[in-house]
């Protein structure tokens, strides 16, 4: 394997761990409605906050990871790099407002 594999796989195991990092803090969010006991609601929280922490530093290194592969491989003269990272921009603008209310 070359340089430019070794980047897209380093990519696409960012992403999908960066997802399951997500995935936690909202199973958290589902789980915090049916807790009683404070010390447990406290780890539970803290969890959360980890794998909040997690997903943000997986998601720059997807983003960066996947921006270096494209330029490695040539493809920002096509259009599905522009289309990813416009998507990657919108839901990193409305997310963080919807998850608030």
């Amino acid at each position: 394997m070359d340089l430019y594999d070794w980047v897209v796989f380093g990519h696409v195991i960012a992403a999908i761990l960066g997802l399951g990092a997500h995935g936690v803090s909202a199973f958290v969010m589902f789980r915090v409605r049916s807790e009683n006991d404070r010390s447990r609601l406290a780890a539970i929280l803290d969890l959360s906050s980890g794998s909040l922490a997690a997903m943000g530093i997986l998601l720059i290194v997807a983003i960066v990871l996947g921006i270096v592969a494209a330029i490695m491989g040539g493809y920002f003269s096509k259009f599905w790099p522009w289309a990813s990272i416009i998507v990657i921009v919108v839901v990193g603008g409305t997310m963080p407002p919807l998850a608030g209310t």
